[in-house]
This record gives C-alpha cells, sequence and structure tokens, in this order.
C-alpha cells in the first residue's frame, strides 16, 4: 500500500468537514443559524446530513 497517497485513504473526519443545518442542508454560520430558512436548526456535519437523507429517501422509495 506504498503507492496511495493519503488523500485516497482519507475520510472527511481527517479534513474537517462543513456543517449544515439538519432542516434543509444549508450551510450553519457561527451564531448555528440556518443561513437558508434562518431557524435555529441543529448543525450537523455535511456527511451526516447526507447519510440522513440516503435513509429517508431509500424508505421513502419503499412506500411508493
Amino acid at each position: 500500500m506504498k503507492n496511495y497517497d493519503k488523500y485516497k485513504l482519507s475520510t472527511p473526519e481527517d479534513y474537517g468537514s462543513d456543517y449544515v443545518s439538519n432542516c434543509c442542508g444549508a450551510r450553519v454560520d457561527y451564531s448555528d443559524r440556518c443561513q437558508y430558512c434562518g431557524e435555529g436548526c441543529e448543525p450537523i456535519e455535511d456527511y451526516e446530513y447526507q447519510a440522513i437523507q440516503k435513509e429517508n429517501y431509500l424508505e421513502w422509495k419503499v412506500k411508493i
């Protein structure tokens, strides 16, 4: 494995990730307010939001 670069083996935690709101996925500023809807949403990391959205989509797809 000495031919692999570090970026190929990295995870989002290695480089830090952006925080987004759990309500709509928009970026969250330092006051923990959603920049899209202006609500006080809970900030989560972007890859967590994407995983939640994927899970919600798969649940929705099964119901159809």
